[in-house]
């Protein structure tokens, strides 16, 4: 049998997650693995396909205004303490 590390549709439909969780192309894995890191007090690795973009300010918002992290992702991660990322140093494509 395959190992599964998250069933994530299963953990989605438990407790009323699904029904919080807002529905959109505004919303997309990035934002469900915030909630997943943030549900049990993890760190959050993200890997990317390319680095960040550079911030003056609040790092998150700004990723997010430019496309890097989805528009939700700064309410899904506002309770993580740590945020990483991992991206190849050339553009993969």
């Amino acid at each position: 049998a395959d190992p599964c590390i998250l069933d994530v549709p299963r953990w989605l439909d438990a407790d009323g997650r699904l029904e919080r969780l807002p529905v959109g192309w505004h919303v997309t894995s990035d934002s469900i693995a915030a909630l997943v890191a943030a549900e049990t007090s993890s760190d959050l690795l993200l890997l990317k396909s390319s680095p960040p973009p550079r911030t003056a300010g609040d790092a998150v918002a700004e990723a997010a205004s430019a496309g890097w992290l989805d528009a939700w992702f700064p309410t899904a991660a506002t309770s993580l303490a740590r945020i990483a990322w991992a991206a190849p140093r050339r553009p993969c494509c």
